[in-house]
């Protein structure tokens, strides 16, 4: 069990910012920040993240939390597997208290897989480097590829043996059980005989975005016709190669500096861009590029550059598979290598710099690539010329962006030497199809549809009472100010406290937050430990704190100049804000309880009890009193009684 000593500190140094970086392309906005949300597919940024309130939050989904939940919900972990893994990055030392043996039988299995995993990189990377087939066959093989030995151990690169079950029996020495290596998808079974899943190949291991090894691609290195020259990891709990980029990990902080992925097809190709200083480089590991992969890239950029060698009839189905890459919105250059070469072999006989220069000035884009490409096999064949207008307006009636399509209509119609609007024509027909493909998939399929967050109507909004937008202010003003000076040497949560009294709020959840911030005052909680809303258990009342404190709109301070706005600053004008909540809340209170006190009096006459009913009606009169004075406090104007 992990000590109370290492989760403080793993929340300590965890900053949200740079763990939910790790995954989503945040731009500056202010004092906060904002990306597209990974957890709901969405065009338009609602994911806020706030680096000094520690928090996320997503409006369209309503995900929220701190680092720590971002790990838990992104990758899919429980709270110990979450601090582990947040530990592990900010490399803390784990301190933990000894655990039974079924406790320890009691570890996720996604968590079981990445453990077996991360061993078996280890076990690979050993036999390569400490014995003697793995130096003459893998180290070699590596070496003449130009790999230094700071790349090689970089990418963990590795040799499984020859025997047919030495890193099974290696494993089971470990501890690891046999069930968990095979889900893990390192050793097979059959007729009863287990056995290594790789052997005598040169082993990549292949990393999550988070950096956790979740499985392998081996190069064979013996001639064998019978196996593939690549194999992989089978589809296991924590590995699926259509929705895995090879280097994404070590490229992602590049490709969000650059703002710009480049995309090549295999393991080397990477390496060698890496080791020549082209940071930016992944690889789609010999598959066609599939839609994960595409949302994979964009959590990064919105800009991609496909690199291809110069094989004509590769290039050309390649291609076909690329409208994905546009209907997700993404950029999409491509540039073609010199006859011959393929990017591993000319980034190194070139250099980074010749590499980066061919890039750039060799990139077209990839609507106009396909248009002329196909252009040039159609030539003067009416048939073909006819069949490619039809393919490559089915491209771009794909594209989400309207400016972009009425761009690459005015250049497709110059290309193919059409007149535009009979392309218009072309596309709207062909838009009407996919749109109306669209629906009907949708009716068929309304599972595959993500459940969205429904706003209130107006008239909603009118039934929901007064009262409770008063008391969830007051828990607004506990997280927000709560530790800030108030009037007579108080504190904001001891002077709201005191102004609103015992009385329970009639919101169930708001009266924890209440209760939550009484008992810390009454325990005599440090101002900043009572603060720490982030370590909150209930998770509910967590929740609510964080939808307390975020906002997905925040107007700069240009705007504000602009319009000729003076404004103070918040801890400036808290004060101020803190007397009008309570007030407020106070009055909708009175209110409340003048409502309670006029069904009573009407009982007590239905009755005949005028004793009741008169002291009732005397206690109304006080009330009424209570409420007069507090509307002349915050201006109210009160109509009829």
């Amino acid at each position: 069990m992990i000590t109370k000593d290492t989760i403080e500190k793993v929340r300590d140094v965890a900053r949200v910012e740079e763990v939910v970086g790790d995954v989503v392309r945040l731009k500056r906005r202010g004092v906060n920040m904002m990306g597209l949300c990974p957890f709901h597919n969405e065009k338009t940024p609602s994911f806020v993240v706030s680096p000094a309130k520690g928090i996320y939050k997503c409006f369209g989904c309503g995900k929220s939390g701190d680092a720590i939940n971002f790990v838990i919900d992104h990758e899919k972990l429980t709270y110990p597997e979450a601090i582990r893994f947040l530990a592990n990055r900010y490399n803390i030392e784990i301190e933990e208290i000894k655990v039974s043996e079924e406790q320890k039988q009691e570890q996720s299995l996604r968590e079981s897989l990445y453990i077996a995993l991360q061993f078996a990189q280890e076990w690979f990377a050993k036999q390569m480097w400490e014995t003697e087939d793995g130096k003459a066959i893998a180290y070699s093989y590596f070496k003449e590829r130009g790999f230094i030995d700071e790349t090689i151990r970089q990418f963990g690169l590795g040799y499984s043996a020859t025997t047919s079950d030495g890193f099974l029996k290696d494993a089971e020495k470990q501890a690891f059980s046999r069930e968990v290596l095979k889900a893990a998808g390192l050793v097979g079974e059959k007729d009863g005989r287990w056995y290594d899943f790789f052997r005598e190949r040169v082993m990549f291991p292949i990393h999550n975005v988070m950096g956790k090894v979740i499985g392998f691609g081996g190069r064979i290195m013996v001639s064998n016709p019978k196996v593939g020259k690549y194999v992989n990891t089978p589809e296991t709990e924590v590995y699926n190669k259509s929705k895995s980029l090879y280097g994404i990990f070590q490229a992602k902080n590049e490709i969000r500096r650059l703002d710009n992925a480049l995309l090549v097809e295999g393991y080397t190709d990477v390496i060698s861009f890496h080791q020549a200083g082209i940071k930016n480089a992944v690889a789609s590991s010999g598959t066609s590029l599939t839609v994960e992969q595409v949302k994979l890239i964009k959590r990064f950029t919105e800009n991609v550059t496909i690199i291809y060698d110069g094989d004509a009839a590769g290039i050309k189905a390649a291609i076909r598979g690329l409208d994905i890459v546009l209907e997700e919105g993404l950029n999409v250059k491509v540039v073609l290598l010199p006859d011959g070469n393929d990017p591993d072999s000319y980034v190194r006989k070139m250099g980074a710099e010749v590499m980066e220069n061919y890039i750039r000035d060799n990139q077209k884009d990839f609507v106009l690539f396909k248009t002329q490409l196909m252009a040039e096999e159609a030539k003067n064949d009416p048939i073909k010329k006819a069949a490619l207008i039809k393919d490559i307006i089915h491209t771009i009636s794909l594209i989400p962006d309207q400016i972009k399509i009425s761009v690459y209509i005015q250049e497709c119609s110059r290309l193919l030497d059409m007149p535009e609007n009979v392309l218009v024509r072309e596309y709207n027909q062909n838009r009407r199809a996919w749109l109306k493909s669209k629906q009907k998939d949708s009716k068929e399929k309304p599972e595959e549809l993500l459940p969205e967050e429904e706003t209130p109507s107006e008239s909603e909004i009118k039934q929901v009472p007064p009262l409770e937008f008063q008391e969830r202010d007051i828990l607004r003003i506990l997280f927000q100010f709560g530790n800030k000076d108030m009037d007579e040497g108080m504190f904001v949560a001891d002077f709201v406290l005191n102004e609103i009294g015992l009385t329970p709020f009639n919101n169930v959840l708001y009266q924890k937050g209440v209760e939550y911030f009484r008992k810390g005052i009454e325990e005599g909680l440090p101002r900043e430990q009572l603060m720490d809303y982030l370590t909150l258990d209930e998770q509910e009342l967590k929740g609510l704190a964080i939808d307390l404190l975020t906002s997905p709109y925040e107007l700069s301070q240009n705007w504000y100049k602009k319009h000729n706005i003076i404004v103070k600053e918040k801890d400036i004008i808290y004060k101020n804000d803190v007397h009008s909540a309570v007030k407020r809340y106070l009055f909708s209170k009175v209110n409340d309880i003048l409502k309670q006190l006029d069904e009573k009096i009407k009982e007590a006459q239905e009755q005949q009890d005028l004793d009741k009913a008169l002291k009732f009606l005397k206690k109304k009169k006080d009330i009424q009193i209570q409420k007069r004075a507090l509307a002349a406090q915050i201006g109210t104007v009160i109509n009829g009684r």
